[in-house]
């Protein structure tokens, strides 16, 4: 990642990505951030070298708890009652 792309980031991204520990297996720890940026609705790649690169946050076509398609052919988001027949809009959903 750039350095451009790493100021852009939100805090909480770049603590994650601070965590990096160079003294455990760069394979293991890209693999822990990963994790830990999946959790809060991030992501990113990693190779065997131990390099992080495009982070980014997940982008989403169906919904986290019913498996809803919730974007339309043209990208759009979709409404819908979920499984607790509330309607449901997700609220970390990328164009």
């Amino acid at each position: 990642m750039t350095a451009e792309e790493y100021d852009n980031f939100p805090q909480e991204i770049k603590n994650i990505v601070n965590s990096y520990d160079d003294n455990e297996s760069l394979y293991k720890e890209c693999a822990r951030i990963k994790l830990e940026l999946e959790s809060i609705g991030w992501t990113c790649d990693y190779d065997l070298s131990g390099e992080v690169y495009d982070v980014k946050p997940e982008s989403y076509t169906t919904c986290d708890r019913c498996s809803y398609d919730i974007k339309d052919e043209d990208g759009d988001i979709l409404e819908h009652y979920c499984i607790d027949d509330e309607l449901y809009i997700p609220n970390q959903i990328n164009k």
